[in-house]
């Protein structure tokens, strides 16, 4: 009886046991879910919903800030977002990214090395160097972007051109560098760089024609 009880208990712990470790590797298997928390000050928005200081957000949400009213998301160690009044943000996120599509409006990015951020506007992109921690305004002005860099390097795109930004650094989308790293000068275009000499001796050979036919 005692060795019946026995193997019914060795028989309990082993099937416990499978049954821990199928549900472990499901929950590993699962994908990572970055929450973050919002702080409001006024009249903000979730998806459409009024929000409150704490209530969490989840990757895709849209927020919204009303007149006088902002929004500062904290996405732990991937970064955090000011948005500022009167803007309109679909936010994504991961573990290692920040992106989004600002609407309207302006807001504020910093992010650590080894995060990857990438915003979207109506008429540009803006991409933070994941190599180094970084730190940049963006804003919606009438018809352009602007963006300022405080921190690490920024690149503003706009169609095929595009413009690196350092710390200090101020680009609008409608004025950026045309010779930048996207503007190559077309081969054969403009006048090759030719030695002083060369020109010495083209006018020499003209002025002596001039000379001989006077």
């Amino acid at each position: 009886m005692r060795r019946k009880h026995l193997v019914k208990k060795l028989l309990t712990a082993l099937a416990s046991f499978a049954v821990l470790t199928v549900y472990s590797e499901w929950v590993f298997a699962l994908p990572y879910m970055t929450t973050s928390e919002i702080s409001v000050t006024g009249d903000v928005a979730v998806n459409g919903q009024p929000a409150m200081s704490s209530y969490t957000v989840v990757s895709g949400s849209t927020i919204v800030t009303g007149a006088n009213s902002s929004a500062f998301i904290s996405l732990g160690k991937t970064g955090r977002i000011e948005l500022l009044a009167d803007s309109s943000l679909v936010l994504t996120f991961s573990e290692s990214s920040i992106g989004g599509q600002l609407v309207e409006g302006q807001l504020r990015v910093a992010s650590p090395a080894g995060v990857a951020t990438t915003i979207t506007t109506p008429d540009a992109t803006i991409i933070a160097d994941p190599g180094q921690a970084s730190n940049f305004a963006l804003k919606i002005e009438s018809s352009h972007t602007r963006v300022d860099t405080t921190k690490g390097i920024v690149t503003m795109r706009e169609g095929s051109n595009e413009k690196q930004l350092v710390a200090g650094d101020t680009a609008t989308s409608r004025n950026l560098d045309q010779s930048g790293s996207n503007s190559s000068r077309p081969a054969g275009s403009g006048h090759p760089h030719l030695p002083f000499w060369v020109f010495l001796v083209a006018g020499g050979v003209v002025a002596t024609a001039i000379l001989i036919n006077a």
